[in-house]
């Protein structure tokens, strides 16, 4: 603890002088606990008690203020003229075993403990100074009751008082006795204690759910009812007569308070829902079999006493709300539990605290003229925007069907583009071959051609139009130059290496144009070509024109080779 925090708490605090036969009090000056030091500790742990004599000894015999300990009875007259001369030694000033009683039996006033209200900080700095100058340590040594408070105000929140702190350690002092007692931990003492509280409460709830659906019962009970006995209605006219006006309908079942006895000719006059009026009294049933049957179709209704009332998905108030209902209005009950009730609302099935409800009896009621003709309009109008809906959502429907069939003639019609673009792509590489191959053939009748050049040519012919690609030796997916005569020539078993300028030197040299042959190969300076006769060529060109056919001197020839003589 910091000895600066608690000599400026209490300067000079708590002196008191011990006087033969009593004892006082005496307040420093600049103020401080007008009560004795001593045994301050235990003091305030038991506001409602006299302290503990083993407490208020340990302390006194610490500070040399006493001779005689009152666990020291026991000891011969020499062992206390010892332990008496031992004590003057150390201080004049001590008092005897009676006047420590009499400290003991000094009780705190309210005055005392209002003083004592400090806040828990300083509250922890006079135990533990307390504690210190009896050389001892706030431990198992201790009363229970002291540990208890010297934890429980070195714990508590910064703020609280000493008179808060003081009644949780005593409630967790009296929990652990009890826990003791029982045989259990403390922690299932406690949960035993929350649901012991958690039954009580229900308990309560409940009583007071029954007190209020007694209470609408024993009302209901009161009243003369009667209740409809026809397969359809009966008209409530505004007078006791069949000419009257028909103010309202009372369904089968319905129930209705009668207002007077049946008249000589069978008219009563009832009340039910909005509407008062006339019925025969031959078409209903009255006294006690009125009420059996009206048990047998009521229902109990929630009505909201608060101004706003939350409705939740479960009975906890800890659970999500579903909505939140106004004062006055109604919901239907559809079971009741311990505190809740689980009603229905236009959001949903949900629980309300029955705190905040009165609970009533219902019947089905008799329905006005207006009413009905709301109802039927209501009705009316829900069919029409039903209509209206279906009409709407079919023709989204159509208009999503139109969109739909568009999109997929939009994507036949680019299919059959690309198609046609393919069907004409193919048409004019396969003209191309064609036509290179008759001119090839002519050449190479007009050249004297060796007929297995001629079979180089044609079958080089065949891949016209398939992508160049740099690096590349595949016929179909894509070639070079070297890579296209390299793999022209091995498809007839000749191997030729994949690099222009080292196919200068494969095969036998031809001295000029006029003298090649269809399947010689064309050199140039960074190319090389398959010659078809004709002054024509057959070659992996570049990446835009993949391999196709071109005039052989589009460039200058650098070698002829023949690979077939």
């Amino acid at each position: 603890m910091n000895k600066f925090f608690l000599k400026t708490l209490i300067p000079a605090a708590a002196l008191f002088v011990l006087l033969p036969g009593c004892v006082r009090a005496v307040r420093a000056e600049g103020g401080g606990l007008s009560l004795p030091t001593a045994g301050l500790s235990y003091a305030l742990s038991q506001p409602d008690t006299r302290a503990s004599v083993k407490d208020v000894e340990d302390y006194l015999t610490a500070s040399g203020m006493i001779r005689t300990r009152k666990g020291d009875a026991a000891k011969t007259s020499d062992e206390k003229k010892q332990d008496k001369s031992a004590q003057q030694t150390k201080s004049g000033s001590a008092v005897e075993v009676p006047e420590v009683t009499e400290i003991v039996d000094t009780a705190l006033t309210k005055k005392q403990q209002r003083e004592a209200d400090v806040t828990v900080s300083q509250t922890a700095i006079l135990i533990e100074e307390t504690a210190a100058a009896a050389g001892r340590e706030i431990d198992d040594s201790y009363s229970k009751e002291v540990v208890a408070v010297a934890k429980a105000v070195e714990s508590a929140p910064e703020g609280a008082t000493t008179e808060e702190a003081v009644s949780i350690a005593k409630e967790e002092v009296v929990l652990a006795q009890r826990a003791e007692d029982a045989g259990v931990t403390v922690e299932e003492m406690r949960r035993a204690d929350e649901e012991a509280a958690k039954a009580a409460e229900r308990a309560k709830a409940e009583e007071e759910l029954g007190a209020k659906r007694a209470e609408a019962e024993a009302a209901v009970a009161e009243e003369e009812l009667c209740v409809a006995l026809v397969s359809d209605f009966i008209n409530i006219r505004s007078e006791p007569s069949t000419d009257s006006e028909i103010v309202g309908k009372l369904y089968a079942n319905g129930v209705a308070k009668v207002l007077s006895e049946p008249d000589d000719f069978g008219w009563m006059k009832i009340s039910s829902g909005e509407v008062v009026g006339y019925i025969k009294a031959e078409y209903v049933a009255t006294g006690q079999y009125a009420h059996e049957l009206a048990a047998e179709v009521e229902e109990y209704r929630a009505t909201v006493n608060t101004e706003t009332l939350r409705v939740r998905v479960a009975p906890d108030l800890d659970s999500d709300v579903i909505t939140l209902i106004g004062m006055g209005e109604e919901l239907n009950i559809l079971e009741e539990l311990a505190g809740w009730l689980k009603v229905d609302t236009p959001d949903g099935e949900g629980y309300i605290s029955s705190d905040y409800a009165d609970v009533d009896v219902f019947f089905p009621e008799a329905k006005s003229k207006a009413q009905e003709e709301a109802e039927i309009a209501e009705a009316r109008r829900a069919e029409e925007e039903k209509i209206k809906a279906q009409k709407a959502q079919a023709e989204a429907d159509r208009k999503k069907r139109e969109a739909e069939a568009a999109r997929t003639a939009a994507e036949r019609e680019r299919l059959q583009a690309e198609a046609q673009r393919a069907q004409e792509a193919a048409d004019a590489a396969k003209a191309s071959y064609d036509q290179a191959a008759e001119a090839a053939a002519a050449a190479g009748a007009g050249a004297g051609g060796s007929g297995k050049g001629q079979e180089v040519v044609n079958y080089a012919c065949q891949f016209i139009g398939n992508p160049y690609v740099w690096g590349g030796s595949s016929l179909t997916n894509g070639t070079d130059c070297s890579g296209f005569t390299m793999s022209v020539y091995a498809h007839f078993g000749v191997s030729l290496p994949h690099y222009d300028a080292s196919q200068r030197s494969c095969g036998t040299a031809v001295a000029s144009l006029a003298e090649a042959r269809p399947g010689d190969l064309i050199c140039y300076n960074g190319h090389v070509g398959i010659y078809m006769g004709g002054g024509q060529i057959v070659h992996a060109s570049n990446p835009r024109t993949g391999i196709t056919t071109g005039n052989a001197t589009y460039r200058p020839i650098v070698a002829i080779r023949r690979i077939f003589n």
